[in-house]
């Protein structure tokens, strides 16, 4: 299964479990105590069918909400815009459940066709009607904002920094890129610094969903220079680590025409690639972030410099070439060492070219 295909699938039974909890502490607060809960309890399998229903509906809303969100043109909007127009979706999702309501009332011959509109602006007007959409309201930008922090910080680096795992510096085995645009001063010069920036804006956000099929964790975006992360089991998988580049490549030559015109020049990359140790460490107060520190960082940027010299677009540690040697459609090709400061070996460095 595609892991885009997974982790959507995963994001929906996520929201379908949020929506049950908050489905749940509404009728809590809304009847617990009251004659209604009372009532209630004399039919609790209907209402627990309700409550299940009702709350996988809006689970299911949040889903689509976030899934039409992560369309380009509106991902690139700004949180607060996409927090409030997720939880107006959801709140016109309460509007149109009320309007079903009706339509089944008229379906079963409970109202005539004539009081269909009446019935439903009664509803939509009536207290408990306008507290409930209040509700989902205020519940849908709450999720929406932990959401947004998720995509903001990375699912894992958020996950970690609530549960302060890296609190005390741990070790682990991760790969890294450095990921650098060519010529880049030049094109500053060229462009400005205001239509430049554009440019960086636009090529990250078609790095999106390359990163997206093949796992990538964004560490950091720094100045043209993007430096991306995988756990071992997720950037060796299908060469991961190294398609990321290939994709990379190909959405930007197929928007060649967009950045003709925009900015008069086609964007190219390098990158540098290792994978080692690493040791992780939550740094920081007034303002917390996870840190990777160790050689495997410098030697992947090492190799990334080492592009220029020999002219090639992508270099890997020797380690990592032998690990993805046998997978199907990549072609690795020594080019020499260079030494590392801080490490007594050299490195040996690889091309890689991806075969038609």
């Amino acid at each position: 299964m595609h892991f885009g295909f997974r982790k959507r699938l995963g994001w929906l039974f996520t929201s379908m479990l949020a929506w049950l909890a908050a489905g749940a502490i509404y009728s809590l607060i809304r009847f617990y105590g009251t004659r209604d809960f009372m009532d209630w309890t004399l039919s609790t399998p209907m209402v627990v069918l309700l409550w299940f229903v009702g709350s996988c509906f809006f689970g299911l809303m949040f889903w689509l909400a976030d899934l039409l969100c992560d369309r380009p043109a509106l991902r690139v909007q700004s949180y607060g815009f996409l927090i409030l127009f997720r939880s107006l979706l959801l709140v016109a999702s309460t509007v149109g459940m009320v309007l079903l309501t009706r339509l089944a009332a008229w379906w079963l011959d409970q109202i005539p066709a004539a009081q269909i509109l009446p019935t439903f602006a009664e509803r939509m007007i009536a207290p408990p009607t306008i507290i409930f959409m209040a509700y989902v309201f205020l519940v849908a930008g709450l999720f929406n904002f932990v959401r947004q922090m998720s995509l903001m910080l990375g699912p894992r680096v958020l996950r970690n920094l609530l549960l302060g795992k890296y609190r005390q510096p741990v070790e682990e085995q991760r790969i890294f890129m450095f990921l650098d645009m060519r010529d880049s001063t030049g094109h500053a010069e060229r462009l400005g610094h205001n239509r430049f920036s554009r440019l960086l804006q636009d090529c990250f956000n078609d790095l999106t969903d390359s990163g997206l099929r093949h796992q990538v964790e964004v560490y950091q975006y720094v100045g043209d220079e993007a430096v991306l992360t995988w756990n071992w089991s997720d950037g060796l998988q299908g060469a991961n680590c190294v398609r990321t580049f290939f994709d990379f490549k190909a959405t930007l030559l197929a928007r060649s025409a967009h950045y003709l015109k925009r900015y008069g020049l086609v964007p190219e990359f390098k990158a540098g690639i290792n994978l080692g140790p690493v040791t992780v460490a939550e740094v920081g107060v007034l303002k917390r972030e996870i840190a990777y520190h160790g050689e495997t960082l410098i030697t992947a940027a090492r190799l990334q410099g080492m592009c220029n010299e020999h002219q090639l677009d992508i270099l890997v540690a020797e380690e990592l070439a032998s690990r993805l040697d046998r997978e199907p459609g990549l072609r690795f090709a020594g080019v020499g060492s260079m030494s590392v400061k801080g490490r007594q070996t050299a490195v040996q460095a690889f091309s890689v070219a991806e075969l038609a």
